[in-house]
């Protein structure tokens, strides 16, 4: 079967070049392209994806998204990254381990098809690494100061930790009921891990006084040595499958103190389908400098609307148009 290769960036004329000029290299592989994270994940559920060349910077779902997704659900799938900086010899060692290949913008079309085929060859022979590192992950996060709440969940049994990044900085970390230091430590000693990544950071005070790498070379010692940064502390039992109950939970409590809520509450569920939108809404929102997105009221035909809150997931509240939506609103955001 024919290799297909998924090329995914927002410059809509770059992507009609690549189109045009990979007819070229029909007899290797084919091309299909999207416009942001959110296009590319669509088309990774309905084809076979042989190999992914991404752009870090786009709207919508960005390359950190897509990155993070690629991680949890399609760890097979080798990756090319594009930046468009130009790259300290520091950024070039990161950017080199931390996938199939990497490329600055701008580059000559010949350059990537060559560079695909290599990854393809490589791939066929078994001599390509795929998955995306915790460790390379967060740097590529630090370098492009970007600011996100990145999940990361351990492979196997399933235990999840959060960190958070606010432009870069590794501002907290947050493993069950362990927080700071001792709890990144535990998460970068983890080594096969599935990412989701929100573009927002609760988080406005630094728990975390190291720098990122000191972090990450701190968690490989202490896993050499054996020895359990977060050890001496009592877990609450809060693991990957019971984090979204909970979250649900904590939204009932807040809407039974709405009274008459049992009559136009119908569900509360965690689904994802409105996170392009809500990225939207909090690109407005940093425009004008309305402060963070806690909810958003979304209007749909028929006797029902929905409350989207952000979170570590996406909580949609669909109630009744009857209603009161101002109390609702300044329950969902407190």
């Amino acid at each position: 079967m024919q290799d297909t290769i998924l090329f995914v960036d927002d410059d809509r004329i770059l992507r009609s070049r690549v189109q045009k000029m990979f007819t070229l290299y029909g007899n290797d592989f084919q091309t299909l392209t999207a416009g942001n994270g959110a296009e590319a994940m669509r088309i990774l559920v309905e084809v076979d994806i042989s190999l992914v060349v991404t752009d870090l910077k786009m709207p919508e779902k960005d390359g950190f998204g897509l990155l993070a997704h690629l991680s949890q659900y399609y760890a097979d799938i080798p990756v090319i990254i594009v930046t468009g900086h130009h790259s300290s010899a520091a950024r070039k060692l990161v950017l080199k381990k931390s996938a199939a290949g990497f490329l600055e913008k701008p580059f000559e079309l010949d350059e990537l098809g060559r560079k695909i085929k290599q990854v393809l060859k490589k791939e066929r022979e078994g001599g390509t690494l795929n998955s995306i590192s915790l460790e390379i992950f967060s740097q590529l996060i630090e370098m492009e100061m970007k600011t996100c709440t990145l999940r990361v969940i351990k492979k196997g049994n399933n235990e999840m930790g959060v960190l958070f990044f606010r432009e870069g900085v590794l501002m907290d970390a947050r493993l069950k009921n362990v927080h700071g230091k001792a709890a990144a430590l535990k998460i970068f000693a983890w080594e096969d891990v599935g990412m989701a990544i929100r573009d927002n950071c609760p988080v406005t005070e630094r728990r975390i006084d190291a720098e990122l790498q000191t972090v990450v070379m701190d968690a490989a010692r202490l896993k050499d040595e054996g020895v359990d940064p977060t050890a001496g502390h009592v877990f609450e039992a809060v693991g990957t499958s019971e984090a979204p109950a909970l979250e649900i939970n904590r939204i009932h409590q807040k809407l039974n103190s709405i009274s008459g809520s049992e009559q136009w509450l119908k569900t509360i569920v965690q689904d994802d389908r409105f996170d392009p939108f809500l990225a939207k809404c909090r690109t407005l929102g940093d425009t004008i400098r309305a402060g963070e997105l806690k909810a958003c009221y979304i209007h749909e035909e028929g006797s029902s609307g929905t409350v989207a809150v952000p979170g570590i997931e996406t909580t949609l509240v669909t109630v009744d148009i009857s209603c009161p939506w101002d109390m609702l609103l300044r329950t969902l955001s407190w």
